[in-house]
């Protein structure tokens, strides 16, 4: 039953388009401003200072890139992975950061590090793009686009 619906391509094509919105969307305001979503990666305090800049510079081209890759079908299999892992490890900075009783904006679709957000509601919202982005990675179906 899950494989029949993990291979709908009309599903898949709608979590294509949905996940590699995400992805395009996110990656767009970080590019824009590399130095503000720099300050959103420091606020975290898990990536030591000197690798921060380099972080905040490669990462919004890399999800720029996989979510191009979902939407065109280049790199399917290898942008769904991507993704997947990505999602992961946000999920689990947010987590540590609320461990550590750090209470900010994650920094993901906005730059502006000084707004305290509502991290368990990132953790919520994260885990649904990972429940968005988990069925590409095992489909088999291509979703009417391109590839």
């Amino acid at each position: 039953m899950i494989r029949r619906l993990i291979d709908n391509p009309q599903l898949i094509l709608l979590l294509r388009l949905a996940v590699a919105g995400i992805f395009i969307y996110a990656a767009y305001s970080k590019i824009l401003d590399p130095a503000a979503f720099a300050k959103s990666v420091n606020n975290y305090h898990i990536i030591p200072g000197p690798a921060v800049n380099i972080f905040a510079l490669t990462l919004p081209w890399i999800e720029l890139v996989a979510g191009l890759g979902i939407l065109l079908g280049f790199w399917r299999r290898a942008s769904s992975l991507l993704i997947n892992l990505m999602l992961v490890v946000f999920t689990m900075a947010v987590l540590i950061a609320i461990s550590k009783g750090i209470n900010i904006d994650c920094g993901c679709f906005t730059q502006n590090p000084e707004v305290a957000g509502d991290m368990w509601g990132v953790v919520w919202r994260d885990l649904g793009f990972i429940a968005l982005a988990l069925p590409l990675l095992f489909s088999n179906a291509k979703g009417y686009c391109w590839k």
